[in-house]
């Protein structure tokens, strides 16, 4: 009797070691994929900004760097309010830049790897007492994000935004 009563739970555990615990076992033993070569995958984005002075104008060029991840560009012009009211942009503004209520510069398409935008910026000096005045740029850009069918941009993921900034005379 102690012999059968052994021999069922004995059973009993097998059955239920067989189908309890090893399901998760079988589906990886059951399932494999077979690769050939590698590729190398780049999980960075690095952006340039360059601003240069010609003749009172002052050229902002940015340069997305070779094997960089797509990112998208913002622009912040910092002067004193009487500077800022004078701010002329140049004509590469109207089709590619948009100004918006946060005060930032867009750049409105994606740049990809070694990509080049500039947006020129001149100050209307009739009439102001000073001719010297700075123009703070603060440059700023996020990897973009690409949801399936088009291409953004999360401006709110603090952590991911890359700033930095020049200041000088134009």
């Amino acid at each position: 009797m102690m012999k059968r009563k052994c021999m069922k739970i004995l059973i009993l555990l097998l059955v239920l070691l067989v189908l309890g615990i090893p399901q998760k076992v079988y589906a990886y033993f059951s399932t494999y994929v077979r690769t050939k070569g590698s590729k190398e995958v780049m999980m960075h984005e690095s952006t340039k900004f360059k601003e240069t002075i010609e003749d009172g104008i002052k050229h902002i060029e940015i340069t997305v760097d070779e094997d960089s991840d797509p990112v998208f560009v913002r622009v912040m012009i910092i002067a004193l309010d009487d500077i800022k009211e004078r701010i002329v942009y140049g004509e590469d503004m109207t089709d590619k830049w948009e100004i918006k209520e946060d005060g930032y510069i867009y750049y409105k398409d994606v740049m990809k790897e070694n990509e080049s935008a500039e947006l020129t910026v001149d100050v209307d000096r009739e009439g102001l007492e000073k001719d010297e005045f700075d123009l703070i740029i603060v440059y700023e850009y996020v990897p973009a994000l690409f949801d399936g069918e088009t291409w953004y941009a999360d401006w709110d993921d603090k952590e991911t935004i890359v700033v930095t900034g020049e200041g000088g005379q134009p």
